[in-house]
């Protein structure tokens, strides 16, 4: 019901979704895919959810999924997907983030990121996952800027090109809040 909810407010033509995490482990659980959203036009939209028990302000982006192996984390793989849905249980908000944006900024900030905001470690049975608690005013105004591409035209000025906000420039380093545990588990 919940996700069903999210989705018809965030699509009003879907006519459908399909919840490919109920099924267990799969090639289209392997491609990042835990939904599939029917839209009127026929179109299906591909959705990796991921849900916090608690509410932050930061995202939890995985870069590591299993240090044993050093296996890539969803961050850094090429998932199948249109949408990373980024849901806070507590307050009931999901952030429905583009993926080719996200994995766009990813690829220009990671670096930066990695050296400016805290790495959580969450310790599983055999392996250790890694991610980096980015905040979330951050990764949006990164996602924003990677929609916007410039294209250098000669010495050619755009006109009425806006100027770039402030929060796009440079993440701030994380406040002591924006540190505090993401997860429960990670604690």
């Amino acid at each position: 019901p919940f996700w069903d909810e999210v989705y018809h407010n965030a699509f009003p033509d879907m006519v459908g979704c399909i919840n490919t995490a109920s099924a267990g482990k799969s090639p289209i659980q392997d491609q990042g895919i835990d939904r599939i959203i029917v839209l009127k036009s026929g179109r299906e939209l591909h959705v990796d959810e991921k849900k916090s028990k608690k509410s932050y302000d930061s995202f939890f982006l995985e870069y590591i999924s299993n240090d044993r192996i050093k296996s890539p984390g969803w961050m850094d793989k090429p998932l199948r997907i249109d949408f990373l849905a980024y849901a806070f249980m507590p307050k009931r908000r999901v952030y429905l983030i583009q993926w080719d944006m996200l994995r766009r900024a990813w690829r220009r900030f990671k670096k930066e990121w990695l050296s400016v905001y805290k790495t959580k470690t969450v310790k599983n049975k055999t392996y250790n996952t890694l991610g980096v608690c980015v905040p979330i005013n951050v990764v949006r105004a990164a996602v924003y800027r990677a929609g916007v591409i410039d294209v250098q035209l000669g010495a050619l000025p755009i006109p009425n090109d806006p100027p770039m906000p402030p929060a796009f420039k440079c993440p701030l380093p994380p406040t002591a809040r924006e540190q505090g545990d993401l997860f429960e588990e990670c604690a």
